[in-house]
């Protein structure tokens, strides 16, 4: 069994994703129409928000600096006094709050439907077939346990994931647009900042799911050396030949087997996850004071 995906073409591995992104859209509208536009529209307003933010903060700041400084406020904060600004800022903030539990709402209720679509799918195709040949086959069980217990979720993850990839394409044109008004350099900093993070996210993500995939034998082995002895018909047999050790031992053996490799990519990749987080951080920190220090000096 290989730890991770075999290396192949971008070019393969993109035509795979797409794949799978047209699949998993078929299922999910399949198994809950207005779910997945409800999940669209609040993944479309949660985009939107933080450069709504950032222009009411920035609309803010500007009226301070105005008003204390007894000068005509900068473009659209002239037009409105502060208090309407700051109301602006706060709701922005109460919606964006508001719609996180509305959010993972939705990703529950199309997660439950799509598992029950799915579920009833593999019955229904398993049914048509004559015999018990393919159940007996260890590369079709282990096709049908990742069906089973990782294409529903595994699904909406990838509309999620895809949603939210345009979506903040969307965000980061506001985002850039309203920073560069601050500093033309601003957004070519930040953004630069944050492509380390992003990629070694990718990266992490990626090997894990990667890695879970290609272990799904030993998920198979794991689950039959826990359920023997647990259950009612073959625990009989096990209690009776004294085998219970022999189950766990081996239970031990597979559990440590299967979880070094997910440690190992951990030790690999957190560490460089960390710096490249310090680094988006402390990017955004010196922008900040960068900021505070225009508003001190009266810019």
């Amino acid at each position: 069994m290989a730890d991770d995906e075999p290396q192949r073409p971008l070019r393969e591995r993109a035509a795979e994703q797409w794949h799978g992104v047209r699949l998993a859209v078929r299922l999910a509208w399949g198994s809950g129409p207005h779910l997945i536009a409800g999940i669209l529209v609040v993944l479309a307003l949660q985009a939107a928000f933080p450069s709504l933010n950032m222009f009411f903060s920035k609309a803010v700041l500007d009226r301070l600096v105005a008003d204390a400084s007894n000068l005509p406020a900068a473009g659209l904060a002239e037009r409105y006094p502060l208090g309407v600004w700051i109301a602006l800022a706060a709701t922005m903030l109460i919606l964006g709050q508001l719609l996180t539990p509305v959010a993972e709402t939705f990703q529950s209720l199309v997660g439950d439907r799509m598992t029950g679509h799915i579920i009833g799918s593999l019955l229904e195709a398993t049914n048509r077939w004559q015999g018990i040949g393919r159940f007996e086959d260890p590369a079709f069980a282990d096709d049908l346990r990742r069906a089973r217990e990782r294409a529903s979720w595994g699904a909406l993850f990838i509309i999620l994931d895809t949603c939210r990839a345009l979506l903040s394409l969307v965000t980061a044109v506001g985002l850039v647009v309203i920073m560069a008004q601050l500093h033309p350099a601003a957004p070519i900093i930040l953004i630069g900042a944050a492509m380390p993070e992003l990629l070694m996210t990718w990266t992490y993500n990626i090997k894990m799911s990667s890695h879970l995939y290609w272990q799904t034998p030993e998920s198979r082995r794991l689950e039959y050396l826990r359920a023997t002895p647990l259950t009612v018909e073959p625990a009989k047999d096990v209690r009776l030949f004294g085998l219970t050790p022999f189950f766990a031992r081996r239970y031990d053996a597979t559990f440590e087997r299967t979880v070094a490799g997910l440690d190992a990519i951990r030790r690999r990749l957190v560490p460089r996850m960390m710096v490249a987080n310090a680094l988006a951080a402390a990017v955004a920190a010196g922008f900040y004071l960068y900021v505070v220090r225009e508003i001190a000096e009266g810019r």
